[in-house]
């Protein structure tokens, strides 16, 4: 349900890839192009390079996994006329990619299992809300049971009462969030009311974790720190063959 839900998000943020994947690579065709045969390189052209499009396609694929995506990174910025441009081209392709992407797909699939658990609990309450009181159940459900047992008059009284009260005690099951919520989920009924509570403790929205988690990602300075993160993690990762060098 999730998944369906957010078909057309997930559609648009990959032609929004597709299309940043093309451009990027018709770009670095262009601007690198025979530029990783310089200095005295004697082995030829490298296996990351970008003579065609399609091996440019490859390289940039393989620099958004990051798995060692610097090298290229330096090779061009040692071979192109200008080292700026091919920092700025690398550096935004991958944060675009790697951070950007990735995190906003994330978001879509969180944001519809939110929505799905919001309408659930939204649907319960609301089922809850429109339900009769118990003694207008009593008889809506004493004149229903008359209507079907015209006519049958060996019926035994206590039968009767037996199913009257069964239907009273599935109404006050009924009646309850969680075990609307069960219903909802269609889950075994003999697991009891209280299933998401032995199970998914941790889950619960009252759990302290939970209550932790929402106030960290909800305070106003939290998107400053992710954003920091980023840039920080992405300088050490551009600086680290330098260091490891020296």
């Amino acid at each position: 349900t999730s998944a369906r839900k957010g078909t057309s998000a997930i559609l648009s943020l990959v032609f929004l890839m597709t299309l940043a994947f093309v451009v990027f690579t018709c770009v670095g065709v262009t601007l690198f192009r025979y530029q990783f045969q310089c200095g005295t390189h004697t082995y030829g052209t490298p296996r990351l390079h970008f003579d065609d499009w399609t091996t440019s396609a490859l390289t940039l694929f393989i620099i958004m996994t990051g798995d060692n995506w610097t090298s290229p990174m330096y090779q061009a910025m040692s071979c192109h006329k200008s080292g700026l441009f091919a920092a700025v081209y690398f550096l935004l392709f991958y944060c675009f990619t790697a951070f950007i992407v990735l995190n906003t797909f994330m978001a879509i699939i969180v944001d519809c299992f939110a929505m799905d658990e919001e309408t659930l609990v939204l649907t319960a309450k609301r089922m809850q809300r429109k339900s009769i009181s118990p003694a207008g159940l009593q008889e809506f459900l004493l004149r229903m049971q008359e209507k079907k047992e015209e006519g049958v008059t060996t019926q035994d009284q206590d039968q009767r009462k037996k199913r009257r009260q069964e239907a009273l005690r599935q109404f006050a099951q009924a009646t309850n969030i969680e075990a609307t919520m069960s219903a909802l989920l269609d889950l075994n009924p003999g697991a009891g009311s209280k299933w998401w509570h032995r199970h998914l403790f941790i889950f619960r929205p009252t759990s302290w974790p939970v209550r932790s988690s929402l106030y960290v990602t909800q305070h106003r300075y939290f998107h400053f720190l992710v954003l920091f993160c980023v840039c920080l993690g992405t300088i050490v990762m551009c600086l680290y063959p330098a260091l490891e060098a020296d």
